[in-house]
């Protein structure tokens, strides 16, 4: 014989919902059924507030920056996620080249306290480029900043003893890359790499790097760039013909971006890319390439002076050993430091 059940309690909540009864009439009745429609609006109005939270995040974009206004450390920490990049910062309101700083924190320091460090200013007086150009650098809307890379503390380093040539080639691309990808993560549309050292946007240079090895410490790669952020140069009531070449990602976007999310992202993107192989990062590299099958002019001094050297071609691809073209007779060759200028098409 079974065990008869124990009487419940009374005024204790029945644990089964929608139950059919008999109430003491013996009429049938539905116990604990909820009105017609109860509980039906809250997975609505849980949908409506979703949607409308998305379309918010769309209209109003990434978190923007504000105008002439210091690099924040403790932002820019917060907004970090690398190994190495960008662990140790050094931040100047003004200095004459973040370059110059870090020659001189490698003198100063040991490998250890050098590998991922980045110089950081507002502004620099005494701003150069490739092959010793001097270029504006005045305004704290830009991103100004140099970091150390020392190969044998990297993820992937080179064989032991090795001229690390490679590597940093390796490297140059990988922070080419790394910048068109903070580019167009902040919005920016037509964004492009133009060999060996810039980042353009809609045509307009964006950026620029420049890479120095320093064979002390047993080696240490220091990778300056410059990146227009939030100057407004396309928009200014006077411009010069230089400026005219240039752009910010403030005017590709319409909006004030965040120093410190640019320069995180680089950060990360480079350290990715440096972590994996020199193929994968050409194979990255190819989807910004503004050389490929278009016409190029080749300057063996300088686009402003002519040098009976220089030519015209057609570029193929980027390699380990530089920028392979096709010269207009069918000549292939690959270019080392040349400067190339894009042609009309």
């Amino acid at each position: 014989k079974m065990a008869e059940e124990p009487p419940m309690p009374v005024g204790a909540p029945s644990l089964v919902r929608n139950a059919t009864t008999q109430d003491p009439h013996g009429k049938k009745t539905a116990a604990d059924s909820p009105p017609s429609g109860q509980g039906s609006m809250f997975p609505i109005l849980a949908v409506v507030v979703v949607v409308i939270a998305v379309v918010y995040m769309l209209m109003s974009g990434p978190e923007q920056g504000e105008l002439d206004s210091p690099f924040d450390k403790e932002r820019f920490a917060s907004l970090l996620n690398t190994r190495d990049l960008g662990k140790k910062l050094e931040y100047k309101p003004r200095t004459s080249t973040t370059m110059a700083d870090a020659k001189l924190l490698v003198k100063q320091r040991t490998q250890d306290d050098l590998h991922g460090t980045v110089v950081v200013a507002d502004s620099q007086t005494r701003a150069i480029g490739r092959k010793g150009r001097k270029w504006y650098a005045k305004s704290r809307d830009n991103l100004y900043a140099t970091f150390m890379w020392i190969p044998s503390l990297s993820a992937s380093p080179p064989p032991k003893g090795a001229v690390p040539q490679e590597h940093l080639t390796h490297l140059n691309y990988a922070v080419a890359v790394a910048i068109a990808r903070a580019c167009a993560a902040e919005g920016a549309s037509g964004v492009g790499i133009k060999w060996p050292n810039d980042i353009w946007i809609s045509n307009r240079k964006v950026s620029g790097i420049l890479l120095d090895y320093q064979p002390g410490k047993g080696g240490v790669a220091l990778v300056g760039i410059g990146i227009n952020v939030n100057e407004e140069i396309q928009h200014a009531d006077k411009i010069d013909a230089t400026a005219k070449q240039a752009i910010s990602i403030r005017d590709a976007t319409g909006y004030v971006a965040l120093r410190e999310r640019v320069l995180a992202r680089v950060l990360e993107e480079t350290e990715a890319l440096m972590a994996g192989t020199l193929a994968s990062t050409l194979s990255s590299y190819g989807e910004y390439d503004m050389l490929k099958d278009r016409r190029i002019r080749v300057h063996h001094k300088s686009k402003n002076v002519d040098d009976p050297r220089d030519y015209d071609a057609v570029g193929v691809r980027p390699t380990k050993d530089g920028l392979e073209v096709v010269k207009s007779d069918g000549t292939k060759l690959t270019l080392l430091a040349e400067e190339v200028s894009i042609s009309p098409a």
